[in-house]
């Protein structure tokens, strides 16, 4: 929020994108490992977690990876149409989580 405030919106991408892993991780669906691509990350999450989850995640991996490394400018316009990748996969992994475990 406070990166939004600041118009630091590239940041706030990021933010997002580290507040995923740490849910991946959290779920299981992951190692957080500062030795990890990205490209490893979707990987290990398509194994684990099949494509409801890893389809949102790859998505959002991607712009991550557009916007951060490829160091591209993210304004507030840009920022509110990348957000409901991130809305998307939030929503997946709040309903992976509710879901029962298998017998």
């Amino acid at each position: 929020a406070d990166a939004i405030r600041e118009r630091r919106h590239r940041d706030a991408v990021r933010f997002r994108y580290l507040v995923a892993l740490q849910a991946l991780d959290a779920r299981g669906l992951i190692r957080l490992n500062r030795h990890t691509t990205n490209r490893e990350y979707v990987r290990d999450v398509r194994t684990a977690g099949g494509p409801e989850v890893a389809d949102p995640f790859a998505e959002v991996t991607r712009v991550f990876d557009f916007v951060w490394y490829g160091e591209r400018p993210v304004d507030a316009a840009r920022y509110a149409r990348l957000g409901p990748l991130f809305v998307r996969l939030d929503a997946t992994l709040g309903a992976a989580r509710r879901q029962p475990a298998a017998p």
